[in-house]
């Protein structure tokens, strides 16, 4: 349990994130999304969000909104992990300092794909298969070899190319 006043600091917030993404991973979007809030919440109002754990925090966020079918919510929430990941790859550059490169492409991979699932579920399929087509040009230039990407953004195609098929009613397209 907390004491009073540690519930605002740096290191509650990134237990909070650690359980917050825990409970997106394991199929709980709803707990996940609420305590992902107060994670990203708290690292905001203590000036943390040059921290990579941040970027992965609003990731996990916009996964789990997409997940409780939020998508206006979740495009936000990936928008802004899209920009804290694309500024941290800045921000590591400038100091000198090496960000493993193979996360950034990762998260940013990962970003395309759950923004192209936001696209999927508001019916923007040319969206949709945009993003999905930059993610996998993405991981073929860095080499990434996540089974979960490769499958997400194959499914994502897949689904994609299904969806403007016509549709064949009474034997008629």
């Amino acid at each position: 349990r907390a004491e009073v006043g540690q519930c605002d600091s740096v290191p509650y917030a990134l237990n909070l994130a650690a359980l917050g993404i825990c409970e997106v991973e394991l199929g709980r979007a709803d707990a996940g999304a609420e305590t992902l809030v107060r994670a990203v919440s708290v690292m905001q109002r203590h000036d943390f969000t040059w921290y990579q754990g941040y970027a992965e925090s609003l990731y996990y966020l916009g996964c789990a909104l997409v997940d409780v079918r939020q998508p206006a919510d979740a495009s936000c929430a990936l928008d802004a992990a899209l920009r804290q990941c694309l500024s941290l790859e800045q921000q590591a550059f400038a100091r000198g300092v090496s960000l493993p490169k193979q996360f950034a492409v990762t998260l940013e991979a990962s970003i395309l794909i759950q923004q192209a699932r936001v696209h999927e579920m508001n019916e923007q399929l040319s969206s949709a298969r945009k993003l999905y087509d930059q993610a996998g040009r993405l991981s073929e230039e860095h080499r990434i070899r996540s089974a979960n990407i490769l499958t997400a953004i194959e499914d994502g195609r897949r689904r994609c190319a299904a969806a403007t098929l016509p549709r064949i009613t009474n034997g008629r397209a």
